[in-house]
């Protein structure tokens, strides 16, 4: 429930580099892996990353984006939180793209495990996305590849269709 509220505040002026809003996402990765716990704590991260970018923009709130990556990649395990994190994900790639360069590793690995095709019969998901999930990560992580700068943004186009590759081949 309090993150509930917290997450209604953000739709106030929060001021860039608020050090409370910061130690509250920071604090996000250290709670239980709960799937309700990370379904909501995927809706305040992205409720939150207007106010990320603008911290980003001012020097701030750099340490807040790899606990918000590892928030992202517990949520989407679970099907209860799936959906809230590939949100999440959108929504901090259209705020946050020009600042997400250096997690382009971790973008790509999402990614891989968004696209990936279900499990045959008798093997294990490896990710609860419904189709709806999957194209919103991949919208998000095609607006931050595209602001990305031109050494790295040949690199993200060609990880990005490298694994569709074979599955158009397979048509």
């Amino acid at each position: 429930a309090a993150l509930y509220c917290i997450r209604s505040i953000s739709k106030s002026k929060v001021p860039p580099g608020n050090p409370h809003i910061e130690g509250l996402l920071l604090s996000l990765p250290n709670l239980p892996h709960n799937p309700h716990l990370l379904y909501t704590s995927c809706l305040t991260l992205g409720a939150y990353s207007g106010w990320l970018r603008a911290s980003l923009e001012i020097g701030q709130g750099t340490s807040v984006l790899p606990a918000l990556m590892s928030v992202i990649q517990v949520a989407m395990r679970y099907d209860e939180s799936a959906a809230a994190a590939a949100k999440a994900l959108s929504d901090l790639c259209a705020e946050c793209d020009v600042h997400l360069g250096s997690f382009l590793q971790a973008i790509v690995v999402i990614y891989n495990i968004a696209i990936e095709p279900q499990g045959r019969e008798g093997q294990e998901r490896k990710h609860a996305f419904e189709h709806e999930d999957v194209l919103e990560i991949i919208k998000g992580i095609s607006v931050a590849v595209c602001a990305f700068p031109e050494e790295q943004l040949l690199y993200g186009v060609r990880c990005l269709l490298e694994p569709l590759i074979p599955q158009m081949n397979q048509l």
